[in-house]
């Protein structure tokens, strides 16, 4: 279990773009609130959807809920799901997992941070994994989803130190303090640190 309580990871990948979501969860049973989420706001922005590929060995396609709401929200959707003890036919989403967990691995390891920081880590190899050159496609999928070039500035080690500025309100206090750099949110306009003396993650500019 991670430091914000989550042990698994929900990963959604577009075929064509190769693009890649991870949603992070507290326990491994449905969350149907994510996918309804996901979908509705692929809808929004005006992204046909045909197709969900699903492990068959999943939760997710034994679940009557999960079919209901495809069925009633988005009947133009249809749900395949990949034969039994051959997850290798669902390879555009089971390869991922492999570099995620390899990374994630990697990356706290390299760090020197202990395992209850995966949920971070994780995070920021997904984004990585979405700025770096697909072979399937020939580009990065950031670029070919959003159609803007990922700007390499937005890339950083990850654990590796940082300053971020404080707002101390004594006038002689110091304006800066070392921290421990974990990432950016999805917005990319705050950047995730962590703080060694209160030992919690705060966000600055």
């Amino acid at each position: 279990t991670s430091i914000r309580g989550f042990n698994c990871s929900i990963n959604i990948i577009d075929a064509k773009s190769r693009k890649l979501w991870g949603f992070l969860s507290s326990a491994k049973r449905v969350p149907l609130w994510i996918f309804k989420y996901f979908l509705h706001a692929l809808t929004k922005e005006g992204k046909d959807i045909h197709e969900l590929r699903i492990d068959e060995e999943g939760a997710i396609a034994r679940c009557a809920k999960m079919t209901n709401i495809i069925i009633e929200d988005f009947p133009g959707i249809k749900i395949n799901t990949t034969s039994g003890y051959a997850s290798w036919l669902n390879g555009k989403v089971e390869c991922p997992h492999a570099t995620i967990k390899n990374g994630t691995r990697a990356t706290l390891y390299d760090a020197g941070c202990d395992n209850k920081f995966w949920c971070y880590a994780s995070t920021d190899v997904i984004k990585k994994y979405n700025c770096t050159l697909h072979s399937a496609t020939g580009d990065c999928p950031d670029f070919l989803w959003y159609g803007i070039r990922p700007s390499i500035h937005q890339l950083l080690p990850w654990g590796c130190v940082i300053y971020p500025h404080t707002h101390d309100s004594k006038a002689l206090a110091h304006r800066r303090t070392e921290g421990y750099y974990f990432g950016i949110t999805n917005s990319n306009s705050l950047v995730e640190w962590y703080d060694p003396i209160n030992q919690t993650v705060k966000h600055c500019n």
